[in-house]
């Protein structure tokens, strides 16, 4: 019900400003969006499609907020609303909206999950044996590899880096973001070499763990350097996986998959102090 004195997003007109902020812990993935009032209005799952709002006159925007934030691709995204209902968006948006979130107003589940997010593009590797892992937390210290992806070519670390739009270039073992120089890479190697150990240690056989860096859009003009993270564009990321020749058999494959789905892999316990 609408609280006394708080603002609908379409009651305040085309000036109306939605924050939108992406929330992912333990294999959770919520967009919330809040109002120009500092009033929450709404959350989607992007793992069910679910939508749920505090007020049904706030779904179509809800609705369009969060698509306006998965296209832009950023932590925090500020959303001007324009007034009304369904209008503002163009048909094949509401028809690719409702694929993803049902119908406004429904109740029965989505008929599929947003297609073009990284987490649902990887997911579409499990479908050929993969496994695929979101938000693993990694050691004591509260570290998070955004997604781990084990299949036939080996182990992978994947990290998302950059706007959407963003044109990024790697220059042997560094990434260029606006022509500045990032520790993206490096960063990114250091974390495929703590996977690689933690699975080692946990009883996995030996296998190389290769850092991925998700990305907008790659300079064409870019140089690799052998032994670098890979760079691949977001939306290629899943063929490019699965055409990379395989180096594990399928007794390997299996070690190493069960392995992975182990909590203790990622949380060791704690050692008790020396006494």
């Amino acid at each position: 019900m609408l609280q006394p004195g708080r603002e609908t997003a379409d009651s305040v007109g085309v000036q109306a400003v939605l924050t939108v902020r992406r929330w992912r812990r333990y294999g959770a993935d919520r967009l919330y969006v809040v109002a120009p009032t500092g009033e929450p209005m709404g959350s989607v799952d992007l793992v069910s499609g679910q939508v749920v709002v505090e007020d049904a006159a706030d779904e179509h925007a809800v609705r369009r907020a969060a698509q306006e934030y998965l296209r832009a691709d950023v932590p925090e995204l500020a959303v001007p609303r324009q007034r009304g209902g369904p209008e503002g968006l163009s048909p094949a948006d509401e028809e690719l909206l409702a694929a993803w979130l049902g119908e406004v107003g429904s109740t029965t589940p989505p008929r599929t999950r947003r297609e073009w997010t990284t987490r649902a593009r990887l997911d579409r590797l499990g479908d050929t044996g993969w496994t695929v892992l979101h938000d693993v937390r990694i050691g004591l210290q509260g570290s998070t590899c955004q997604h781990v992806a084990i299949g036939p070519p080996g182990a992978f670390t994947i990290t998302e880096h950059g706007r959407t739009e963003q044109v990024v270039r790697q220059d042997g073992g560094t990434l260029l973001v606006d022509g500045e120089p990032t520790s993206v890479l490096r960063d990114a190697a250091l974390q495929a070499r703590r996977v690689q150990r933690l699975l080692r240690d946990a009883g996995s056989i030996q296998v190389r763990v290769r850092a991925v860096v998700g990305v907008g859009r790659l300079d064409p003009t870019s140089r690799v350097r052998p032994g670098a993270p890979l760079v691949v564009p977001r939306r290629d990321l899943p063929g490019v996986l699965h055409a990379l020749p395989p180096v594990l058999s399928t007794a390997e494959l299996a070690v190493v998959a069960k392995v992975s789905r182990r909590a203790t892999t990622w949380l060791p316990p704690m050692r008790p102090l020396p006494s």
